[in-house]
């Protein structure tokens, strides 16, 4: 997906093969192709429509192990061809780049606006764990910072804003 980010991204990744953004990959067939293990009984013929539901693959326990388990770190490194949020090959979902940096801004901007600690009324397991599965009991609390600032750039914008209308009189206009 992004090269050399895989690590900032596995989070992002195990929520899609969760739950993808597309349901079925549609394709079509261009030679025909014997389907392996069904006795060469099963043919698929040119210019048949192939439906590949990428919600059943990305569950299937062959691919992804315990594929109902929330487990970040089944993506170590190069990401399966079984996993396809966004489609697969030429015809894949053409914003999915915009898409996942869109998802990553989102996190970092909840990041910077609210603190998560532990809820120490109901601790759940210990974060320093190895064990993935222990993390199906932490609580957690999410305040809001109280030192965010918006960023300049949207403070002068909303600033110019408020001034162009004020100028505007009458006249309803949005400037940008």
């Amino acid at each position: 997906m992004f090269a050399g980010q895989d690590e900032d991204c596995i989070g992002l990744f195990e929520t899609l093969r969760k739950y993808p953004l597309v349901a079925v990959v549609r394709r079509v067939a261009t030679k025909p192709y014997i389907v392996p293990g069904i006795n060469n009984h099963c043919t698929i013929e040119p210019n048949s429509l192939i439906m590949v539901p990428v919600h059943a693959l990305h569950h299937d326990a062959e691919h992804f192990p315990e594929p109902e388990e929330f487990q970040p770190h089944r993506f170590p490194g190069q990401l399966s061809s079984a996993y396809m949020p966004h489609g697969s090959g030429p015809q894949s979902y053409i914003g999915k780049h915009f898409v996942e940096l869109e998802a990553k801004l989102i996190v970092a901007m909840l990041v910077s606006r609210y603190e998560v600690h532990l809820d120490s009324s109901n601790p759940g397991t210990s974060p320093d764990s190895l064990d993935p599965k222990s993390f199906a009991g932490v609580r957690l609390k999410v305040v809001n910072r109280s030192d965010v600032r918006e960023p300049r750039m949207y403070t002068s914008l909303q600033q110019l804003h408020k001034d162009n209308n004020e100028r505007a009189g009458d006249r309803k206009f949005m400037f940008f």
